[in-house]
């Protein structure tokens, strides 16, 4: 794979409304309050293509004449009023301190359609253009009220690749969040994707490395309980992270085989079954939960999160993935801003506090 630098290109979103008779009173944010951040969920995002570069003879050159195949603008998405950009500039400002800029606020991404690059052989040649997405949990406190939301960005280090249609996609880096991108090119652009023949049958698949964790799938307001004898905390969680049960390679793979291989080694006798490929995981929002005596509390909800990673083996290739799942239950966990987590909820009730405690 060939990489090579883009320059940054930035299209600012102008909003402007305006109604005719008198515009309805629109709900004021409450300032100041404070921010608290909770986990980032990052990824890669395809944005752009070209079409194909049948490059039968040397010198040929490929204009990066990309279709937009996805596009994102930065903001704050909260059902509250909230004062969006004080809250995406704390953000940005942790993430400039680590040399890890984010772009400005209320910028719409748009591929880059400047550059051309011109190829010593021949071929079939795309270019591509991608992201690397940031999305940020947090909640804003201010007048006695929490409010709760998501930064959406991206990093302003945009990427760009090429990529030859005859060739073999090599073998990601372990880890690499990127190695997706040129298999969604492939099936775009090649046709059947190179690392594995159509003509592929019987081929060799291997689960390794499963692993049952706890992710925090949702989280209540904090409760102000009053009453001696406790009682129900009956504010509703709402749900802070997403999870799928499927199979992502940066190839062709036959998922179904891969996620039952996936799904006999990891239901071992004493555990739930994981949820069939295809299902998503959604949050109950009742806490379900009763108190025995008053104070300041919260519910976090986790999700039994199951991961592994795979490879296929066939026709002297080798396409690598990973299979994600979850459990069915989950653990519900009463929590206090002031108490310690009991060490098998730690990490469930640190990512809550992150979002709840202030």
């Amino acid at each position: 794979m060939i990489w090579r630098p883009l320059p940054l290109f930035a299209l600012l979103l102008v909003a402007a409304c305006g109604d005719a008779g008198n515009p309805a009173p629109q709900p004021v944010a409450c300032s100041p309050g404070q921010v608290a951040f909770g986990t980032a969920t990052t990824g890669e995002l395809l944005t752009g293509v070209t079409e194909v570069l049948d490059a039968e003879v040397k010198g040929m050159t490929l204009k990066d004449d990309y279709v937009e195949v996805a596009t994102r603008t930065a903001g704050v998405r909260a059902p509250a009023p909230v004062p969006a950009e004080e809250v995406y500039r704390q953000l940005a400002a942790t993430y400039a301190a680590k040399d890890r800029p984010l772009v400005d606020y209320g910028t719409v991404h748009h591929p880059n359609t400047g550059g051309s690059s011109t190829f010593d052989g021949t071929g079939r040649f795309v270019s591509y253009e991608a992201i690397s997405t940031v999305d940020v949990p947090f909640s804003y406190a201010c007048g006695g009220t929490t409010s709760r939301g998501t930064v959406v960005s991206w990093l302003a280090a945009e990427q760009a690749g090429l990529l030859d249609c005859d060739e073999p996609e090599a073998a990601p880096s372990p880890g690499d969040p990127a190695a997706a991108i040129p298999g969604q090119v492939r099936e775009l652009r090649c046709g059947a994707p190179a690392a594995t023949p159509a003509s592929c049958a019987g081929g060799r698949i291997t689960v390794r490395g499963a692993k049952d964790h706890a992710v925090l799938g949702g989280v209540s307001p904090l409760h102000h309980v009053t009453a001696a004898g406790g009682g129900k905390l009956d504010q509703p969680l709402e749900q802070v992270a997403e999870r799928r049960a499927e199979v992502l390679a940066d190839g062709a793979v036959p998922r179904e085989q891969v996620y039952r291989q996936f799904a006999a080694k990891v239901n071992t006798e004493g555990k739930a079954a994981v949820a069939d490929l295809g299902a998503v995981w959604e949050l109950r929002t009742d806490s379900g939960v009763t108190t025995t005596g008053p104070g300041d509390v919260a519910v976090a909800r986790g999700i039994n999160a199951v991961d592994a990673t795979f490879t296929y083996e066939c026709g002297g290739v080798t396409v690598r993935g990973t299979v994600t799942s979850w459990r069915p239950g989950g653990q519900t966990v009463i929590f206090s801003c002031s108490d310690d987590a009991a060490p098998r909820d730690g990490a469930l009730v640190r990512q809550a506090k992150q979002l709840t405690c202030r």
